[in-house]
């Protein structure tokens, strides 16, 4: 006989018999306690019996960082995880949260069931979430979300780190995990299903230097003569489909730069870069903003370093969050007339000269 944590389960049958042995077999009564003792063996023997252990049951989710560039798990980098759970319909009803201790361990998993009824359910995850970030509601008279009434195409990322259509933050990096549609069954005992993020932020590191003189170092402390920047469409929000959904355009501006008078150096962050939406970069003379020495579709120039093993450029725009931007320069920066100019993005590099500057 086996034995669980209750005793053992041959005790279970003779009491159903005695619902029984006192009741008209035909009886209204004993058909109803038919009816209810056929669903006991399932409540108490299915999936999630008196002798298996709680963590045999439920629902969890893992996470898993896998989409970049090496295609290996580098989910311990994320440090605070935020899941929107919806009903069938798109209805907002709570969020779980997790943090640092819990996402380190390699086999953590996230348990639902305590919180969710048998049902089909939409899990929306955000990865990293902090100041940088705010979640709301774009329907909502106060921009929280509102359980029972937050609709999922209403869910909105946005970047508070924005003042007057600039952000020259150092962002702290954010994660994305498409929604994902999940039926709970009590029955089916312990489901595990893996989510896989996304990195949401990019960081570029940029330098433009006269030909023949050494890169410029954004740490060395000097003041640059230039500034770089890079302008995209709507990149302040997103929607829940990661899709930039801001009003305006974002100026994105280095953090940290510095260089002399041959060269510059910076480091900037942006969101979600998209092939089919605007983004161009550019580089400025800081002694007069308004002349432009340089200006490029940025989506067009990182599509010609793709790799071949990347099926689509949206994927390589997603899966590498680190560019690494090399400006080799001859001519005049100052007043804006290069003869030449090559760009090494990543350690492939693009040649400009004539009327393709």
């Amino acid at each position: 006989m086996r034995k669980g944590r209750h005793g053992p389960r041959g005790l279970c049958r003779p009491l159903f018999l005695r619902f029984f042995q006192n009741e008209d077999y035909g009886s209204p009564a004993a058909s109803g306690l038919r009816r209810f003792a056929a669903l006991i063996p399932l409540a108490l023997f299915g999936a999630c019996s008196f002798g298996d252990s709680y963590g045999d049951c439920g629902l969890y989710l893992h996470f898993t960082y896998e989409y970049n560039m090496a295609a290996a798990d580098a989910s311990r980098e994320i440090d605070r995880i935020d899941l929107l759970v919806f009903d069938a319909d798109g209805t907002y009803l709570f969020t779980e949260t997790a943090g640092r201790e819990e996402l380190g361990r390699t086999d953590y998993t996230l348990p639902l069931h305590e919180r969710l009824s048998p049902g089909t359910y939409m899990f929306l995850v955000w990865g990293g979430l902090s100041d940088d970030f705010r979640l709301s509601d774009v329907r909502s008279a106060t921009a929280d979300l509102q359980p029972g009434k937050t609709r999922l195409e209403d869910v909105r990322l946005t970047l508070t780190r924005v003042a007057q259509g600039v952000c020259d933050a150092e962002l702290h990096p954010v994660w994305y995990a498409a929604p994902r549609t999940i039926a709970y069954d009590p029955g089916a005992g312990r489901r595990t299903h893996t989510i896989d993020l996304m990195k949401d932020t990019n960081r570029f590191r940029i330098s433009l230097t006269e030909e023949g003189t050494s890169r410029a170092d954004a740490s060395s402390g000097g003041r640059s003569p230039y500034t770089f920047e890079i302008v995209s469409a709507g990149h302040e929000a997103y929607d829940a489909d990661n899709r930039p959904v801001g009003a305006d355009s974002v100026s994105f501006l280095p953090y940290r730069i510095s260089g002399d008078l041959t060269g510059a150096a910076g480091e900037l962050n942006t969101m979600r870069l998209l092939e089919d939406v605007p983004c161009r970069l550019v580089v400025r003379s800081v002694y007069d903003p308004d002349n432009i020495l340089w200006s490029r579709d940025l989506i067009g120039l990182l599509e010609q370093t793709r790799p071949s093993g990347i099926a689509s450029l949206q994927e390589y725009l997603d899966r590498q969050d680190e560019w690494t931007l090399f400006f080799n320069y001859k001519g005049d920066a100052f007043s804006g007339t290069f003869v030449a100019l090559s760009v090494t993005i990543n350690g492939w590099t693009i040649w400009f000269q004539g009327s393709d500057l």
